[in-house]
């Protein structure tokens, strides 16, 4: 009897050793499948993105606004979790080419690319020719539907409708009429210069001038021929690199526009015209650059040179011409805003920052691109610049809103 009760006790005692184990074990298994968990979060948590590289300009600077896209993502992500590659652009054909070749050459053992960064109107070109799949960021570019070829598929929303979205370019025009009206002491009426084969500028005119109509404000066109279209009125044929001077979406770019409401040179009655929008300058086609300013100045409070405008070219006479008639200029860009008594400055960095938030939708969250609005930085992105020697003639004590151009510029670099 009692043989038979050792007996039970040693096989329970062996049933109790054999169940622990088996608990140790199965408790093993769960760690390691844990850690298994946790090494898959890792390497989920790790993005390959390619910057595809803008060329850097009189007007824009490529390097601050990828710095202030890598700063920011690296802040939010972890600069641990970022393998970043480069590639410039040159030729677009070129560069679509090997922007293919560099999304199909990942290797087996490595994820594929993550993201897309593009700096400007070239690199983003040539990144969506090369891809449909791989979500693309873009910033630097002053229209994405232009550059894409194709409109929004919502303008409300401003949605690509593919694997694109990023932040615009496209100028606050109505902060920068604000700028102007800041600026000019007595703001009757408003010069606008452009050159026709300008299509970016025209653009930005007819959303200038809705504003100006809100405001009451009179303006005017004025064609600011460019070297190039001097050569295409004097019937020489060169005009391979100039775009289309046919009519379209925003009319005729060879006629000079004015408003309803325009009373004459700075407030002179003008004679009637049966159709105002479509008054036609007494200037011939073929007046020289000097006429043209000084016939601007004669009529004008104010004179207004889009951002990106081939006019830019012309601004030193432009700023010059204008100060000494005691017209004010704003300067739409760096270029222009270098000889302009005032411009609003959009500062890369930002740019790039706002971006960066983009990206993290995208990489973090699990958002599609093609659901995404393009959208504008915020007003801290803009900042008010003047020119001293300018503002001096004028006569103007601007608040601390406004910074001096070249000091601004300077610290900035």
């Amino acid at each position: 009897m009692f043989q038979k009760t050792r007996d039970r006790k040693s096989i329970f005692f062996c049933f109790s050793i054999l169940l622990m184990t088996g608990m140790v074990l199965l408790a093993g298994c769960g760690k390691q499948n844990t850690g298994k968990k946790n090494a898959a979060k890792q390497a989920a948590a790790h993005y390959r993105i390619l910057v595809c590289q803008g060329t850097p300009t009189e007007t824009f600077d490529p390097q601050a606004l990828e710095k202030g896209f890598l700063d920011s993502l690296s802040s939010t992500l972890g600069e641990e979790n970022l393998e970043v590659e480069t590639f410039r652009i040159t030729d677009p054909d070129d560069s679509r080419i090997k922007i293919t070749q560099l999304l199909e050459q990942t290797a087996e053992d490595e994820p594929g690319f993550s993201l897309i960064f593009t700096e400007d109107a070239a690199s983003l070109s040539a990144a969506a020719m090369s891809t449909s799949q791989v979500p693309i960021v873009s910033a630097g570019c002053l229209s994405i539907p232009d550059t894409l070829g194709a409109k929004y598929i919502d303008e409300d929303k401003q949605l690509t409708g593919r694997n694109v979205t990023g932040v615009s370019s496209q100028p606050p025009v109505d902060a920068q009429l604000s700028l102007l009206i800041e600026v000019t002491k007595n703001l009757e009426n408003v010069g606008i210069l452009y050159t026709p084969e300008d299509s970016d500028a025209i653009k930005q005119n007819r959303i200038l001038e809705s504003y100006l109509d809100e405001a009451h404000i009179p303006w005017k066109e004025y064609i600011l021929p460019s070297k190039a279209y001097r050569k295409y009125l004097a019937d020489e044929g060169d005009t391979e690199n100039m775009n289309p001077l046919e009519a379209g979406t925003y009319g005729d770019p060879q006629i000079p526009l004015v408003s309803g409401s325009w009373k004459g040179p700075k407030g002179k009655k003008t004679e009637k015209n049966t159709d105002p929008r479509t008054f036609k300058t007494r200037l011939p086609r073929k007046a020289s650059q000097k006429k043209i300013l000084s016939y601007a100045c004669r009529e004008c409070s104010a004179l207004f040179l889009p951002t990106g405008s081939l006019t830019g070219q012309q601004a030193e006479a432009i700023g010059k011409t204008a100060t000494k008639k005691g017209v004010t200029t704003f300067g739409g860009d760096p270029v222009s805003g270098a000889y302009c008594l005032a411009t609003l400055y959009e500062n890369p960095y930002s740019f790039g920052t706002a971006a960066a938030s983009i990206a993290v939708r995208i990489l973090k969250d699990g958002e599609n691109p093609a659901q995404i609005p393009v959208t504008t930085p915020p007003g801290s992105a803009y900042v008010k610049l003047y020119n001293k020697e300018f503002a001096k003639k004028f006569k103007l004590d601007l608040p601390k809103t406004f910074f001096e151009y070249s000091d601004y510029l300077k610290n900035q670099g």
